[in-house]
């Protein structure tokens, strides 16, 4: 492969496509990548798999309208793979809500020695106390049904915990 001027923009129908923009990607990683046109890679998985995984951006010369919409929704795309398929984000989400299970597990103990059993009663007292979800919103059962669950399954009751925990009022 013939070595390419870094400003020029890439042949998108060279058959070594793909490699020129990898190999322009790890040259400058912040640089924007210009192609010749955008048409003859939109069908290309190899192409949309590396611009979704590494969110590479580009332009296009000749289709510049069609380039910036394929783009965002390729940024789209990445967006929500990272929430739904990224298994290290994934496994990140699961420990910072173990974790918030654990530290929650004290308060739903005190919970219920102080009468509150049902899923209803512990969402208003912990909504009348003012204390929040791990995203800082109110009680739901549905969310005091995950939480016990996760508890459960944590097997924290054998546990000892020490976490700074709201105190119920």
């Amino acid at each position: 492969m013939k070595e390419k001027n870094k400003d020029t923009p890439i042949d998108a129908r060279a058959e070594d496509v793909l490699e020129q923009i990898k190999d322009r990607y790890y040259q400058n990683k912040s640089a924007i990548i210009e192609l010749s046109e955008i048409s003859p890679l939109i069908s290309n998985k190899s192409f949309i798999d590396f611009i979704i995984e590494r969110e590479v951006q580009f332009t296009s010369l000749n289709d510049k309208g069609i380039a910036d919409s394929f783009s965002e929704t390729l940024r789209y795309i990445s967006n929500k793979r990272s929430w739904k398929g990224n298994k290290l984000f994934g496994q990140r989400v699961n420990k910072m809500a173990d974790r918030f299970a654990l530290q929650m597990k004290p308060v739903f103990d005190e919970l219920e020695e102080r009468g509150f059993n049902t899923l209803q009663e512990k969402v208003d007292k912990l909504n009348e106390d003012q204390i929040k979800t791990a995203r800082g919103k109110k009680w739901h059962i549905a969310t005091v049904r995950r939480i016990q669950k996760r508890i459960f399954e944590l097997n924290a009751k054998d546990r000892e915990i020490s976490f700074n925990v709201p105190e119920l009022k």
